[in-house]
């Protein structure tokens, strides 16, 4: 439904912000001299997204994923968190428009613009799920596409987790 799409939607977002935050404030300096770090994050975050192309496999056709009151949350927080190679996205991105001289405020405003950027394509994309003629189409579609995308997560992730032993 809408309201468990937008609760997970603030999830991703916030970590989206986070990753953005941590990149500003020099976590890409701290992944590129302690590599242990990155390493352990990007064999967590394969693992998990593996975790998930799984549970794709696994879920029976139509079948309702029941969740409790915060589990949208949690759900797009925990997904987004995981993925450290969105801090490698943001700390190139950033190194390479953002001076590091830039008033505080500026780096503010941009972390504010990436929230909103986030929260505007994220609800746009739970909006639409959670209309029915959309929800329809998934449900006749949704076991090929479970599947598909299970398999890309399990791909990705173990790829990541994999290149977590260079």
């Amino acid at each position: 439904g809408r309201l468990a799409g937008m609760k997970t939607v603030l999830g991703a977002s916030l970590a989206a912000v986070l990753w953005c935050g941590a990149a500003m404030l020099g976590l890409e300096v701290v992944f590129t001299h302690a590599r242990w770090l990155l390493r352990g994050m990007q064999l967590f975050g394969g693992l998990y997204l593996a975790w998930i192309g799984v549970q794709l496999w696994r879920k029976k056709p139509g079948a309702v994923v029941e969740q409790e009151e915060a589990a949208g949350f949690w759900e797009g927080f925990t997904t987004s968190v995981a993925n450290p190679k969105v801090i490698l996205f943001f700390g190139s991105v950033l190194s390479a428009v953002f001076d590091p001289r830039l008033p505080g405020w500026v780096k503010i405003a941009a972390m504010g613009i990436i929230a909103l950027n986030e929260l505007a394509w994220y609800s746009t994309v739970a909006t639409l799920f959670s209309t029915q003629r959309v929800r329809e189409g998934y449900g006749r579609a949704g076991k090929t596409l479970d599947r598909v995308f299970g398999t890309l997560m399990l791909g990705f992730g173990l790829k990541l987790a994999w290149g977590a032993r260079d």
